[in-house]
């Protein structure tokens, strides 16, 4: 390859168009050309030194090289397993007594089983083999919504600019208490942003009186002291469209309502409760719906923990459920396709006489 620069004056230079250059690059070119090498050949050494380079790890992340290739291997042919505790953790199993068991790692296969052998597990019909024509759920789209929370008084007395996590359950309370008047405006907003029915979900009364005052008649209110009458006429007309915000707890409404005609919902802040996040969620995101569902979830800069306890507790409950659909679908199939329907043929032996207001014209 013909060199392209040349020293002159004690500086690298180069000629294009018959005009002069002498800058860094061209230092830099003139460096490159001094090797002697080709692209080719560039990148051919690097890929030599890259393989000579992770040939000589001996570790990862603290992990043996030869212990990462071996569980490769066991993963690629199906024999890696993500518990759903940790190995020395204590299951409990409740049944008029406490049996209390401590799991080890070579034991969660019997375990699962064992629970197969006297419990079920299913989601949804292809769990079984069979099509999941009207059971498809569409979309669950969450978006978590972060207030400021401005300054915040530590224990001392003292305030900080930076909001600190709040640990503890007293702690994690009084960041709600700081918070809710940023976190109920921000929902309020986001409420009112369409008229499409929306589902506000709150656990304190302290949070439903500022959302009531925020939005006035916008909205149906429906807490535990609601009177039952009340409480059923208000979902109705909410259901109707009188009214498209609904304000209300998941200890009222969390458990069996069916809302598939609603698909927004907004929790002002979470407590520590996946179950009540989970039905909550539940009555609109639900066999039936056929839009995609938004989930906001409005918490303050120093709720982080409540979050990922949340997080936490729903990635523990996924990988549970998963285990026992793997341990129960094959007895399920087996029990579910060797049942027998059993009919009988109805023969109509006596004279019906039809109403005159049923009879044709």
């Amino acid at each position: 390859m013909e060199r392209l620069t040349y020293f002159k004056d004690g500086y690298w230079r180069v000629n294009f168009s018959g005009v002069q250059y002498q800058a860094d690059f061209v230092d830099r070119l003139a460096a490159y050309e001094d090797t002697g090498l080709y692209p080719e050949s560039v990148e051919a050494l690097k890929l030599s030194m890259m393989g000579k380079a992770i040939s000589e790890i001996t570790e990862f992340d603290g992990l043996p090289i030869d212990r990462l290739r071996e569980l490769a291997e066991a993963d690629k042919d199906g024999r890696v397993v993500v518990l759903p505790c940790k190995v020395g953790d204590t299951v409990y199993f409740v049944n008029k007594q406490i049996l209390e068991f401590a799991v080890v790692g070579y034991a969660v296969d019997a375990f699962f089983a064992w629970v197969a052998s006297w419990a079920c597990c299913m989601t949804h019909p292809a769990d079984l083999g069979y099509e999941m024509v009207g059971f498809n759920l569409p979309d669950l789209r969450l978006h978590e919504i972060e207030v400021k929370t401005g300054t915040i008084e530590a224990e001392d007395g003292q305030f900080g600019l930076f909001p600190q996590v709040s640990m503890s359950l007293m702690e994690r309370r009084k960041a709600r208490r700081e918070s809710l008047g940023s976190r109920a405006r921000k929902a309020a907003e986001i409420a009112m942003m369409e008229d499409t029915p929306c589902l506000l979900w709150c656990d304190l009364n302290s949070e439903q009186d500022e959302l009531e005052e925020l939005l006035g008649d916008r909205a149906f209110s429906v807490r535990g002291a609601t009177p039952s009458d009340l409480k059923v006429e208000y979902e109705r007309r909410w259901r109707e469209g009188e009214r498209n915000i609904l304000i209300s707890k998941p200890s009222v409404f969390g458990y069996g309502m069916n809302w598939q005609h609603c698909c927004r919902e907004i929790f002002v802040g979470l407590s520590d409760s996946f179950e009540a996040y989970y039905q909550a969620v539940r009555r609109c995101w639900r066999f039936g719906q056929t839009n995609p569902v938004d989930v906001y979830i409005v918490i303050s800069e120093a709720e982080g923990a409540v979050r990922a306890n949340i997080e936490r507790k729903q990635a523990d409950a996924i990988r549970m459920t998963q285990e026992l659909v793997k341990y129960t679908k094959d007895i399920l199939k087996s029990d579910v396709r060797h049942t027998t329907r059993i009919t009988e043929t109805y023969f109509t032996n006596e004279r019906m006489d039809i109403p005159k207001w049923m009879q044709p014209a």
